[in-house]
């Protein structure tokens, strides 16, 4: 958990702590908040339907990042937020080997093997980069299964169980691409499909309830038509990246800030270690002598070229397939991860039998006299890219000297198994910040003091190095910015309009911001702003903000010599009528429920300054009323004249279809699984 950078680098809580990786805040300003907030939905008792806390509000459950079916949630519900973060983060590396290492058991090596091929796929480069991410490395734990399934097959019924698993695991691409490759290698052991077709359609009604949700999202959310994705050539590889599976930090690396690669770090490592590229250069040299490992071997190089710059890597996003084409290409090297490590089982098994070594070490010092050879060409960043090319060499010849001398003893296995962690334990330690949980969203003096008078007022900030978006949600402060790449269409438009002045914005997930106006950030509920000070040289710490602020719109309510809180003095309420033709004020206030009283003296419009979407249900007086929208994103209801209370529940006809299927599918699944028996 990325914690030092959460006070290292950002206000309110600022101290003089290194930040280990710049780039993972990912890690703090999503998935820690959304997996707080489900878990805590959980132990009231309630479906984790609604984030009321960032955007105004917007749906959580339907979010698949969120994860909210995932049984992992019990960690963090259980043992709490910290504890059962970092139980939940262990379990995805330890899952993963274990899985592993079953799965190749089952495939037919021996135990040293099999521990060789899990130790590198679960500490390879990709899982080490997603591992504090915990919703690729949740996938990364179910996806062996899917095989171990098909390879026993008088368990095949069981695969529905594995399905659900990947999609709650929230990472949707790893879903799809899961299920495309064990589809393909389903036919490749059958020659059949009907039995797969029945029970991976089975799999997908059995995670309706979260699978219904999260396509009505995509229909409103941004991700459908930003462009987000393509100011990064749609995260496909340059072919130069293929130098990093010699060595992860040829272009640098995001901890010694000096990387200088293409896009970003984590969404463009493909390391495995070397004596994993070893073994794939070992298997490519004995083809002919592969059996089912051919599979894995295609399915590695295919699945490299996926994730490069080339027509086959390009093919997805020209054909827009849904799921694929909104996310970066680089995101299938899971599948290169996972082939590889069958294969890196299958070197280490049949080590023994090579009588020489020199045809794969001479593929190897090949391709570093490539590499050498095109950094004398383009000399920019050549000592970086040097510096951090010998160690590889020497993890290179610790295995040459292993393999040429231990070859045949008892001691083989130690050797080269130690070579392997130290190597990717290495290229782990190097990326992951491990932090004291002390600096996991601590209370200084002003959130202290906010949370005793924010009450259902809402709290916004400067854009700048303070509180970034979604961290307030750790404190159930509710704000309408926020970053999520679900974020919806017609909010952030509406967002960048009224509050920054730009009609004419580029589709964005940021809503962050530009313009500071007392008045229309009131129409957001905006009672509360957390403001920079600098001094004449734009530094922190002075007696001028950062943007010009009328001061007779704001009151200093906390100082300090960074930044003040300031309170917004045109605010009024969440809730009002329009043409003040009467007086509102929230009762109750839940993450899916909401309790309004009301009096006034003529048929009037109630606004909510909370977000318009389909799902929200009103209650007027007993009776169901109709919720329209207000100036494109809000809510309102028509009133009529007198006292009265109004309930709002979000209750989604997705959530409620998805979860009926998902129920009446598992009670049908167990009916027949508790029939069948293994022969």
């Amino acid at each position: 958990m990325p914690g030092d950078m959460i006070v290292g680098a950002y206000l309110p809580w600022l101290e003089q702590i290194p930040v280990k990786n710049p780039i993972i805040s990912d890690v703090f300003s999503q998935i820690y908040i959304w997996k707080s907030l489900v878990a805590e939905s959980y132990r009231h008792f309630q479906w984790p339907l609604w984030n009321p806390y960032s955007y105004s509000g917007y749906p959580l459950l339907a979010n698949v990042q969120s994860s909210a079916f995932s049984p992992t949630n019990l960690f963090m519900i259980l043992l709490g937020d910290n504890a059962g973060w970092t139980a939940m983060i262990i379990f995805g590396v330890l899952g993963s080997l274990v899985s592993m290492y079953f799965l190749l058991r089952i495939l037919g090596y021996r135990k040293d093997a099999s521990i060789i091929g899990a130790v590198v796929y679960a500490f390879s480069g990709y899982a080490m980069v997603s591992m504090q991410f915990a919703t690729v490395s949740q996938a990364l734990v179910w996806i062996p299964w899917l095989f171990i399934l098909i390879e026993k097959k008088k368990y095949l019924h069981k695969l529905p169980i594995i399905i659900f698993l990947i999609a709650t695991s929230g990472h949707f691409q790893a879903l799809i691409y899961s299920a495309i490759l064990a589809s393909i290698y389903f036919i490749y052991k059958t020659r059949s499909y009907k039995t797969w077709v029945v029970l991976g359609i089975t799999g997908l009604l059995l995670s309706a309830a979260q699978i219904l949700p999260t396509l009505e999202l995509f229909k409103y959310a941004v991700r459908s038509g930003e462009d987000y994705i393509s100011h990064y050539n749609y995260g496909l590889f340059p072919p130069s990246q293929v130098l990093t599976l010699l060595t992860p930090d040829f272009f640098g690396n995001p901890i010694t800030r000096n990387h200088w690669g293409f896009w970003n770090y984590h969404e463009t490592t493909i390391y495995l270690g070397i004596f994993s590229l070893l073994s794939l250069i070992f298997c490519l040299y004995n083809w002919k002598k592969l059996k089912n490992e051919k599979f894995f071997l295609i399915t590695a190089l295919v699945t490299l070229f996926l994730a490069l710059d080339t027509p086959l890597g390009k093919l997805i996003y020209f054909l827009q397939i849904p799921g694929l084409s909104t996310s970066g290409g680089g995101r299938i090297v899971m599948l290169f991860t996972f082939a590889s490590s069958v294969l890196a089982a299958y070197a280490y098994q049949n080590i023994n039998t090579v009588k020489k070594f020199w045809g794969v070490a001479l593929t190897f010092v090949v391709m570093i006299s490539l590499v050498l050879i095109l950094k004398f060409l383009n000399i920019d960043n050549m000592m970086v890219a040097l510096r951090n090319f010998l160690y590889p060499v020497l993890i290179f010849g610790a295995l040459i000297f292993v393999l040429k001398f231990l070859r045949g003893t008892r001691f083989l296995f130690w050797a080269v198994l130690a070579i392997v962690i130290f190597d990717l334990f290495k290229f782990g330690w190097k990326y992951n910040p491990f932090v004291d949980k002390k600096l996991i969203f601590p209370e200084v003096p002003a959130i202290q003091m906010l949370k005793k008078e924010i009450g259902y007022a809402r709290m916004d900030r400067e854009n700048g190095e303070i509180m970034p978006p979604n961290t307030w949600a750790a404190y159930r402060f509710m704000s309408p910015s926020g970053y999520d790449p679900l974020a919806l269409t017609d909010y952030t438009s509406g967002y960048q309009r009224i509050l920054n002045k730009n009609p004419y914005h580029a589709l964005s997930r940021y809503s962050e911001l530009d313009h500071y106006d007392s008045v229309e950030l009131a129409k957001f509920g905006v009672k509360y702003f957390w403001a920079i000070k600098r001094n004449e040289r734009a530094e922190l710490g002075g007696k001028v903000f950062t943007y010009k602020l009328d001061m007779n719109k704001w009151r200093v309510i906390y100082s300090e010599n960074r930044y003040d809180l300031l309170e917004n003095l045109d605010y009024k309420s969440r809730v009002g009528f329009l043409n003040n033709t009467g007086l509102a004020e929230i009762t109750t206030y839940s993450p899916n429920h909401l309790s309004i009283k009301y009096s006034t003296e003529i048929d009037s419009i109630l606004t909510i300054s909370d977000t318009w979407y389909p799902g929200w249900k009103a209650i007027l007086n007993n009776q169901p009323t109709n919720i329209y929208k207000y100036d494109d994103i809000f809510r309102k209801i028509e009133v009529p004249k007198g006292q009265g209370t109004i309930e709002m529940d979000y209750d989604p006809l997705s959530f409620r279809l998805g979860f009926l299927v998902t129920i009446l599918t598992a009670v049908g699944f167990l009916a027949y699984t508790s029939k069948r028996s293994p022969k």
